[in-house]
């Protein structure tokens, strides 16, 4: 391999670079986004699209709404690949978003599989990942931390060029990986744009391992565009820390039974302007911080006190526990807790964060009215909590369960704001078969669908079958047909695969398709029984 040209400091895996000893260029793939559905949209808005137009199966995303609610935009909730999805954003977003919270996979090796209970029995069913899923579970683990650190990397470049220049990105991790992607998004982001490493305490007591110390924390790694960055302050109230704090400082009651604090008023530096007396007190050796009139204002309004003159102490001014918003929120964040199992946001989805955690991250770095993304949405906390506090948003997942549940969780929101779910559909699995299965010559697509079908047919678990125009495979008694990724099935396609099956003697069929002609399930199956029977 030749030699790396290293310049600064930075994490370097197998495959980030060529043998060559260039970069690797991070993917940018510009794809047109369908929109499978529009959500809550007007009356106005559905009468219009009655009008006469010539459209395929799903419209295309034609991104021409304005960047306000009044002036027409959609939040979007979009199905698919994320280093694709970021890729076709860009065109239309890029340096737009204000905020984006990512909460990947932890380098555990976890898989898109999961258990979800059926209505309100206690039977659980497990979902099996997708093909899609499967592949992306097999890009993500296959080479180990390799392999995840690569897919990382890449999703952060284009986060990065996303960002608005005021914007922040927050990256949730534990400590499998949270050194590792600290030292990438130094390489990404700049060093100068870390703000804060904040660490969650997500539970109590753990039982310990033999060797080690429990782990109760997860980390969330903060960094920004530029230093021009949107932050506002918070506060809390539930700490440990603060209860204290109120314990030991609002021990004083006043006339109206009101608990407050006695806070001093005094200048750190000499302030002759502010030495002054007031009501037989003498001023403090650098002078009072405020002005007589602020000093009269706080006196009209019952916020100072006058302790007797004979014990020699000065004014103080009053501090009411009620009207106390709390210490300001530092890096340790161990007053948002894990969500109870009988929580009406509980979705018992196993990855899901609690609305709290969310809350203070995009009240913390963005206003009303900015676009907020996360781009591994899973049960769609961040969008629930981005649409509650009034931000656009735009949530993204793999998994079409997680499309599902957040989809749902939306929907129960009381006067949700119209949202579209996009995806690239055929146009994502076209380019995923190429870049899969893809030859390097033109005349290589005969190769490349031969490639793609063999594949599909391991996957589920079948032989292949030849001598066959329209059967691919066989799995026990059943023949196998598999649908193309760029067009649905369609109903003569399955009649032509029936004509197969009898010609020799087969009664079970299996089609494997992406889509499927409008229409035409309740035909084809009843097709089917009669002339399979």
């Amino acid at each position: 391999m030749a030699k790396i040209a290293i310049t600064k400091t930075e994490l370097v895996w197998p495959g980030k670079y060529h043998e060559d000893g260039t970069l690797r260029e991070v993917p940018r793939v510009n794809l047109p986004f369908q929109v499978i559905e529009t959500i809550n949209e007007s009356r106005a808005t559905r009468e219009a699209k009655k009008a006469p137009q010539n459209l395929s199966l799903f419209d295309i995303y034609q991104g021409k709404e304005g960047e306000t609610f009044e002036e027409g935009w959609r939040n979007k909730l979009i199905w698919g690949d994320n280093l694709l999805v970021e890729g076709s954003l860009l065109e239309k977003f890029a340096g737009k978003i204000d905020l984006i919270y990512i909460d990947p996979p932890f380098a555990t090796g976890a898989d898109f599989s999961f258990n979800a209970e059926i209505g309100e029995t206690d039977m659980e069913v497990t979902k099996e990942q997708s093909i899609i899923e499967e592949k992306a579970y097999r890009d993500t683990w296959g080479r180990g931390i390799d392999s995840y650190l690569s897919m990382i990397y890449e999703r952060l470049v284009l986060i990065r060029d996303l960002l608005s220049e005021r914007g922040s990105i927050y990256v949730h991790c534990d400590w499998h990986v949270s050194q590792y992607i600290r030292m990438m998004m130094n390489e990404i982001i700049g060093n100068a744009n870390f703000r804060n490493e904040i660490v969650w305490k997500r539970k109590g007591g753990s039982a310990n391992p033999k060797n080690r110390l429990g782990v109760v924390t997860d980390s969330i790694i903060w960094f920004s565009k530029s230093e021009e960055i949107i932050f506002n302050q918070r506060y809390t109230l539930e700490s440990d820390e603060v209860n204290k704090y109120i314990e030991e400082r609002f021990n004083n009651i006043d006339d109206q039974g009101r608990k407050f604090m006695k806070s001093p008023i005094v200048s750190p530096n000499p302030r002759p302007n502010l030495t002054y007396e007031y009501k037989g007190y003498k001023p403090p050796k650098n002078g009072w911080s405020i002005a007589r009139n602020i000093m009269e204002q706080w006196e009209k309004e019952d916020r100072l006190y006058f302790p007797p003159k004979e014990q020699g102490e000065r004014i103080y001014r009053k501090i009411f526990l009620n009207e106390y918003i709390g210490q300001p929120i530092q890096n340790l964040w161990t007053d948002v807790y894990v969500i109870n199992p009988v929580a009406n946001e509980r979705l018992n989805f196993d990855t899901q964060k609690p609305e709290a955690l969310l809350k203070r991250i995009i009240e913390s770095s963005s206003n009303e009215g900015d676009l907020v993304a996360d781009l591994f949405c899973g049960s769609g906390t961040t969008m629930a909590v981005a649409e509650k506090l009034g931000r656009r948003w735009i949530g993204c997942d793999l998994s079409r369960w997680a499309i599902q549940v957040t989809r749902k969780r939306l929907l129960d929101i009381e006067n949700c704001k119209p949202f579209e779910v996009l995806n690239l559909g055929k146009y994502e699995r076209k380019y995923w078969m190429g870049i899969t299965f893809g030859g390097k010559k033109k005349d290589d697509h005969q190769v490349v669908i031969f490639q793609y079908i063999a594949f599909i047919i391991k996957l589920y678990s079948a032989e292949p079958l030849t001598g066959m125009q329209h059967i691919h495979g066989k799995k026990g008694r059943a023949l196998i047909h598999i649908g193309a990724v760029d067009a649905p099935v369609t109903i003569d396609e399955v009649n032509a695969c029936i004509e197969e099956c009898l010609a020799v003697g087969q009664k079970e069929l299996h089609v494997l398709g992406w889509e499927w002609e409008m229409g035409m399930t309740p035909y084809i199956v009843q097709e089917a029984k009669y002339t399979l029977a």
